[in-house]
């Protein structure tokens, strides 16, 4: 990044700003992603750069930012990226240019911080301790057919993940960090959730959440959320025979991460845009294709095969301008054709350039 917030380590209340081209960090940094809300506080500007350089105490900050710094201090990473405090609000040069850089900022930080559970930036990262701890109630069984054997279950509501975290404000907000971060934590409202390019868990399933192919119910979260992630590490470039990537991998995460994009809560549409271009960078290298109006040139037939979703009252509302008709990206809701379907049109159709 261009800017980072250094954490004193000795004093526990200072906070100072560094230009990485000045001051070379000597160690990881973390970033920080949460909800503005109505409330007002320290923003980097011409006026405060220079306040902001020299240093300020910790406690002037909202209290997501304090929370975050503790975090920040028990990892033991002494530098950390806020938008607000690392971009300069006023300047839209500048902000042009670190949104055009956005996405390396959070493919290179060592975790992302989510407030997931809070609803600004006053609300801060930790629990009140009200909320009790939703944790598994283990249920013992004799086991079908074995009337020796025992049978071990964990229930546990099964919209757990759903409602705490891909339901969250924040997640419609932020979910691009969520995608390039190779470290989430998300603090919610009454436990600590994490994911990796590894795994999913939680306190009340510290070892992992929703095991794929063991617990039926989760597996349409399982591919958008760690599918997703592992894509672009390039686990699953799958070339068929034809020498295309397979379709169940490479068009299915582009068909979720749009409808990610479409679903995107931000009340700036150029926001949007920012966010949308940070993966098409990434997946740009990872595709080896090219990208034009929401769609990938390499395999054009396949994305083609899109259709209306919703009432008719949904439908009939037109977003802005952001892509040509025929492309998906220009509905505020659609799906795609069947998987099946659409190899069936792969064996008729081949995309034509004039």
């Amino acid at each position: 990044p261009t800017r980072l917030l250094q954490i004193q380590e000795q004093d526990s209340s200072g906070l100072r700003l560094i230009e990485t081209t000045e001051s070379t960090p000597k160690g990881p940094y973390l970033t920080l992603s949460h909800r503005w809300g109505k409330a007002q506080f320290k923003e980097l500007t011409a006026k405060t750069l220079d306040d902001l350089k020299a240093g300020i105490s910790v406690a002037i900050l909202p209290k997501t930012f304090q929370d975050a710094i503790s975090v920040a201090r028990r990892l033991q990473v002494w530098y950390l990226w806020i938008d607000s405090l690392c971009i300069m609000q006023d300047s839209s040069e500048d902000w042009n240019r670190e949104a055009s850089q956005m996405s390396l900022v959070y493919q290179h930080g060592y975790c992302n911080i989510a407030a997931t559970g809070a609803l600004d930036s006053t609300a801060g990262l930790f629990l009140d301790g009200s909320a009790p701890l939703q944790t598994p109630c283990r249920v013992e069984l004799p086991m079908w057919g074995d009337p020796q054997g025992r049978e071990v279950s964990y229930v546990l509501d099964p919209d757990l993940w759903r409602n705490r975290i891909d339901n969250a404000p924040l997640i419609t907000r932020a979910w691009v960090e969520r995608f390039l971060a190779k470290r989430v934590l998300h603090f919610t409202k009454d436990q600590l959730f994490w994911e990796c390019r590894e795994r999913m868990a939680c306190e009340a399933f510290p070892v992992q959440m929703f095991s794929p192919g063991s617990t039926t119910q989760f597996k349409n979260i399982i591919p958008r959320n760690r599918t997703s992630r592992n894509y672009f590490e390039g686990e699953y470039l799958s070339i068929s025979k034809h020498g295309r990537h397979s379709i169940d991998s490479r068009e299915c995460v582009w068909a979720n991460i749009l409808r990610c994009y479409k679903a995107a809560n931000l009340t700036n549409s150029e926001d949007k845009g920012v966010a949308l271009s940070g993966i098409i960078k990434v997946l740009e290298v990872r595709f080896s294709d090219q990208y034009t109006a929401g769609l990938w040139t390499g395999n054009l037939p396949f994305q083609l095969a899109w259709f209306l979703q919703g009432p008719k009252s949904s439908r009939d509302t037109k977003p802005p301008y952001c892509a040509p008709s025929w492309s998906c990206k220009s509905l505020a809701a659609f799906s795609f054709s069947s998987l099946s379907f659409v190899i069936y049109l792969l064996t008729y159709l081949r995309a034509i350039y004039k």
